[in-house]
């Protein structure tokens, strides 16, 4: 099984997070071909925009189903985030990957917005 990971928060190098990445092998910077508004919640999320902008992230290839099963724990995958395939750009090719997505109903407009740098979503703390 070889899956590969799109992420773009705590779960970037340098951030605590990702020590669950440690047994994954990190392939290199990466960026979504569909937009996205990125918001700060403490932790970056991301939704799905169709006047949004390209997220910068990281692209890990995870081996491990205890790994894939971690990360969605952390992600609240179907509740607070909902896992999705989708292309990114990767070397100058593209890649399918996955990504924790913003859950609609967690789309609160009281976030504070993630402004862009460079014509894409960047995300420090």
């Amino acid at each position: 099984m070889r899956e590969l990971f799109f992420v773009y928060g705590t779960l970037k190098k340098g951030y605590g997070n990702n020590v669950l990445l440690a047994d994954s092998k990190f392939l290199g910077q990466a960026v979504t071909k569909k937009l996205y508004k990125l918001y700060n919640c403490g932790f970056p999320m991301a939704y799905p925009s169709v006047v949004g902008l390209p997220v910068v992230g990281e692209l890990y290839e995870v081996v491990s189903t205890r790994v894939i099963e971690t990360l969605d724990y952390l992600e609240s995958n179907g509740s607070l985030y909902t896992r999705a395939k989708l292309p990114v750009s990767y070397k100058g090719g593209e890649e399918e990957a996955w990504i924790y997505e913003g859950t609609p109903w967690h789309n609160n407009p009281s976030l504070c917005p993630i402004h862009p740098e460079q014509e894409a979503y960047w995300w420090f703390r």
